[in-house]
């Protein structure tokens, strides 16, 4: 019974927070429209479905075949975003869209990618971000958790430079209470057109709670192509003791040069962690969750 309970709060909490994610207000503004996503998350046989870009569904299922892995959920997220750029090509100001804009956005063939001239006069380049989170688990109850970011951008018109030189981040956190610590991890990525591998740092680490990397995602001109990322979690014990908890991935982007740390919040009871950036005005960030982690 006190599992069941465990699992209906767990629930609850997941819901209120999707909804809190889905109608986030950016950082750096005063309170605007509920952006948009599109957010879907499946469990059993068919959970890979949920990936709709051919590369990552086959580096998926390729590591469950190889590994022999059981997969527990996918969960995948997608944005739009607006760029608002000066005329020294300068990025001062990125939010998600809206849904109207969204729709207009997908209308209009010649806006993807490129950049535009709005109502208000100012320019702007279009784009549009996926996460997905990935979580299998083995005999033993290991988890592990694998987290792609893709970023659907083409070069910017006439090879204008993209955002400042802050860096964005990526996260992996899980709960546990200091029950389940990582023992493995990893990440890596590319620039689109072949513009060579991402150099990625460590943000902020905690072997019991989360690990973040920090990184460029443009170069030049070009945007970051994908993000691979993964993490293993194992319990502190050989036992099985019926607990559950979630496992996060969370994509924070920055538009300024100078940014803060990373630190990570709660985490240390039944959920995970969520990622917090200091001294960074211009922000926005969005994450997903995989509930129903028992170990």
């Amino acid at each position: 019974m006190k599992k069941r309970i465990l699992s209906l709060v767990i629930a609850l909490v997941f819901v209120m927070h999707s909804g809190i994610v889905a109608f986030a207000e950016e950082s750096n503004s005063t309170p605007s429209k509920e952006y948009y996503s599109e957010q879907e998350t499946k469990t059993g046989k068919e959970a890979l479905s949920v990936i709709d870009i051919t590369r990552i569904s086959d580096r998926y299922a390729d590591i469950q075949a190889k590994n022999g892995y059981d997969i527990v959920s996918v969960a995948k997220q997608t944005v739009y975003v607006i760029d608002t750029i000066n005329n020294k090509g300068e990025i001062y100001n990125s939010r998600l869209m809206t849904e109207d804009e969204v729709l207009q956005y997908k209308s209009n063939s010649t806006l993807n990618g490129d950049t535009w001239v709005g109502e208000d006069g100012e320019t702007h380049q279009g784009g549009k971000l996926s996460i997905y989170l990935v979580v299998y688990k083995d005999s033993s109850r290991n988890y592990y958790a694998y987290g792609t970011a893709d970023w659907e951008n083409g070069v910017y018109s006439g090879g204008i430079n993209g955002p400042s030189s802050g860096y964005d981040f990526l996260a992996i956190t899980w709960g546990g209470g200091g029950e389940l610590k990582n023992s493995d991890n990893s990440i890596s990525g590319s620039y689109q057109y072949e513009q060579g591998s991402i150099s990625f740092s460590k943000a902020q680490s905690d072997t019991y709670c989360g690990y973040c990397w920090q990184f460029n995602e443009t170069k030049g001109a070009y945007f970051a192509d994908y993000i691979d990322s993964y993490a293993k979690l194992q319990k502190t014990y050989s036992t099985y003791r019926g607990k559950e908890t979630n496992i996060r991935l969370t994509y924070v982007h920055t538009y300024q040069s100078t940014v803060g740390s990373i630190s990570f919040q709660g985490g240390s009871s039944g959920f995970a962690a969520g990622v917090s950036l200091s001294s960074c005005a211009k922000q926005w960030q969005i994450e997903i969750d995989v509930p129903e982690i028992y170990y």
